[in-house]
């Protein structure tokens, strides 16, 4: 990965109600040093995250001019400098339909992955804290808050050009101010292009089913291996590819898996995003009330754990050691 483009505009509101002003930059940043690094950190926060959305440029909202912009930008009708300026007259438009008050540094990155464009737009935060100073004083300073980002946009710019797919448009909004999300994502153009929980919940029924046309003794294995991989893209923002889990699932025959899944898939697709809330309940069982709570991984059920479905009884065996022996104590009370 390289960045070949960076740029930061500011944009606040200091006043509910008040104008919305927009400071631009007067060209590029240099893409070394703390830059690159500043970037890299709100990267690497926002691929991790699982509260992002995959979609498209809404086609209803035929005043949105990002698509445009963008496009103007890829022919060489405009340089990175001019689509910036543009993306921010954008953004003010749409904040200029709220009156909460806001203040923000909005960092335009583009980027290359394997050779592949991609156009990152974050919203960064400072947040106050105190500090002491060399005079022994206390004094209030602001910091960028890597770890908390806000609002983030990126678009796969290939993917965008060649208009193939509904999902070169993904977008990241944190738990907070509605009206300031929504602002967001009216200024992106954001629509749903897919539903992630339904498409994962339908591959893992697959998976459930391909567990049942393989020896018993290499389910636990096949899993293991299968969700492992799953998680582990979702960490780095990266989908499952079909036919590298197959071949990571059985190198000696690397097809049977894809082909037992595009067999079932409602729309077959070589590679798709997953929803990390459904590939944790699909990792582990949990469950409590006001006095009981449980969790175990999906692995044990039908091994050290049992349910006995007309009974409805549970049926733990094995348990660990620390619970063991604090019911051990309890009882030689």
């Amino acid at each position: 990965m390289s960045l070949k483009h960076c740029i930061i505009h500011k944009i606040e509101r200091l006043q509910p109600a008040a104008d919305v002003v927009v400071t631009l930059a007067d060209g590029e940043l240099d893409v070394q040093g703390s830059i690159f690094s500043l970037y890299e950190q709100l990267r690497v926060r926002y691929m991790r995250s699982a509260q992002k959305r995959y979609g498209h440029f809404d086609p209803e909202q035929s005043a949105n001019p990002l698509p445009g912009l963008i496009k103007d930008h890829l022919s060489e009708k405009s340089t990175f400098v001019s689509l910036t300026k543009g993306i921010m007259a954008q953004m003010k438009s749409s904040y200029e339909k709220v009156d909460e008050p806001f203040s923000a540094h909005v960092l335009i990155a583009m980027t290359e992955v394997n050779l592949r464009p991609e156009l990152y737009i974050f919203w960064v935060n400072h947040e106050e804290v105190m500090q002491i100073s060399s005079d022994l004083k206390v004094s209030n300073t602001r910091y960028i808050n890597t770890s908390k980002i806000q609002f983030v946009a990126k678009v796969k710019l290939d993917d965008f050009a060649d208009n193939e797919t509904q999902r070169y448009l993904s977008v990241y909004t944190n738990r907070g101010n509605k009206d300031l999300t929504q602002a967001f994502l009216h200024f992106c153009g954001f629509v749903a292009g897919v539903d992630m929980a339904k498409e994962t919940a339908e591959f893992l029924q697959i998976v459930d089913q391909f567990s049942e046309e393989i020896p018993p003794e290499t389910v636990l294995t096949y899993k293991d291996k299968l969700l492992e991989y799953c998680v582990e893209q979702d960490k780095v923002g990266m989908p499952v590819v079909l036919d590298e889990l197959s071949q990571l699932i059985n190198e000696d025959e690397p097809e049977h898996f894809s082909r037992f899944v595009s067999q079932q898939q409602t729309e077959p697709q070589a590679e798709f995003y997953t929803d990390r809330s459904c590939l944790k309940k699909y990792l582990r069982y949990y469950g409590r009330d006001k006095n009981l709570s449980i969790s175990f991984s999906s692995n044990m059920f039908g091994h050290q754990i049992h349910y006995n479905n007309d009974a409805d009884i549970l049926t733990i065996k094995q348990i660990p050691k620390s619970l063991k022996a604090q019911i051990k104590k309890n009882n030689e009370r």
